[in-house]
């Protein structure tokens, strides 16, 4: 559906390449220390702690997305992601990688049809990043 939408022009790419960020965003996990004696929920963390962010599953709160673990390009909320970190960690690179995983989506698309996917892509354990090994398909 997602395929057909973007070769009739009511799914935009951007929309697209947003909600792959959401649910599989680059960057897995942030490392900080706490600067000052803080809650995190209801976990009490005092200064100097170190504390790893889980940034892999930041895209599925259901409080911000209406569908938290599926793919609808568009969706409310899908845009309010950590994919690239925030304020002064945030990546520079980030729209040139938007850009170039626009256009992917968008060449990309027609090339599509008639092939399925013989091995999902699998990515190694790494609190970092996210690096698939390959993306198997087949064209039938």
């Amino acid at each position: 559906a997602v395929r057909a939408g973007l070769r009739a022009g009511t799914v935009a790419v951007d929309d697209v390449v947003e909600e792959g960020l959401r649910l599989e965003p680059p960057i897995v996990t942030w490392r900080r220390v706490a600067a000052i004696d803080t809650t995190l929920g209801e976990l009490p963390v005092a200064a100097g702690t170190s504390v790893v962010a889980w940034l892999a599953r930041a895209g599925r709160d259901p409080s911000v997305v209406g569908a938290p673990g599926e793919f609808r390009p568009g969706q409310p909320g899908s845009r309010r992601h950590l994919a690239f970190g925030a304020g002064p960690h945030r990546c520079v690179g980030a729209q040139l990688a938007r850009m170039e995983a626009a256009v992917v989506v968008a060449e990309a698309t027609a090339l599509l049809d008639g092939v399925t996917v013989v091995r999902p892509p699998w990515c190694p354990d790494n609190l970092t990043f996210r690096m698939p090994d390959a993306f198997v398909v087949r064209r039938t």
